[in-house]
């Protein structure tokens, strides 16, 4: 556990861009052979490193959430941004298309790419947390958006993976009457569950039976990089 505590994010990402010193990339490799949970972590990063690559090939860089500021940011950072919590993002807001508090609120956090000829109004909010306060406020967030462009054509997902899954599944969700409601109410509103957390739920013998009208056809990450390349505005809670 102590050596997995000296490599930090940055290290992980130093290494997967080969650009760790030898003694360093030595001590890593063994440490990956012993240690199951860092192996499979190093994995995740670069398997999202390759997509953000893939993504990110001919388009510009990603830019802050705050009316006419712009700044250059590192793949890697991106890639990073995909499994950082919601603190770390907190000082990025509502872009120049943004107007009023509720919404710049519910959008908080979120980053864009600037595409060209895209108006980044349709939002993607992304969790990975079973914390029934983190739900409700993922939920409150995207009908915010929704009521706050009630006249604009707006699309609005909700991606869950990891122990996030349970705010979609029928048997687990403290909200799924309110789900099936704002589903009934916004025909623009869908929700997306992690076909990898799935899998890997089925694999342990749990049976995951989702609320009605989930849509579980890609992993999460697939999801969050295919919207960031369409010009959504990715809002991780």
């Amino acid at each position: 556990m102590k050596g997995e505590l000296r490599f930090t994010d940055e290290d992980l990402h130093r290494y997967i861009d080969r650009e760790m010193d030898a003694k360093a990339k030595s001590e890593l490799d063994d440490l990956l052979g012993q240690n199951p949970s860092l192996a499979a972590r190093v994995r995740e990063y670069r398997f999202v490193d390759q997509a953000v690559r893939e993504a990110f090939d001919g388009v510009e860089s990603p830019v802050r959430h705050r009316p006419g500021a712009s700044v250059r940011v590192e793949r890697r950072v991106i890639a990073a941004v995909l499994f950082l919590p919601v603190f770390f993002l907190a000082g990025w807001f509502g872009n120049s298309l943004l107007s009023g508090s509720d919404v710049q609120e519910a959008l908080a956090g979120g980053i864009t790419l600037p595409v060209a000829g895209r108006e980044h109004l349709n939002a993607l909010f992304h969790i990975d947390l079973n914390d029934q306060s983190v739900m409700e406020g993922v939920l409150d967030r995207a009908e915010a958006v929704l009521t706050s462009y009630a006249d604009r054509d707006v699309q609005v997902e909700v991606v869950a993976n990891a122990a996030g899954l349970d705010l979609l599944r029928a048997d687990k969700s403290p909200f799924a009457p309110r789900i099936r409601n704002m589903m009934d109410k916004y025909d623009n509103l869908s929700f997306v569950a992690c076909a990898n957390t799935i899998k890997r739920l089925r694999e342990q013998g749990v049976d995951v039976l989702l609320i009605d009208r989930t849509h579980a056809r890609e992993t999460a990450i697939d999801h969050v990089v295919e919207r960031l390349r369409d010009g959504w505005t990715y809002i991780k809670i």
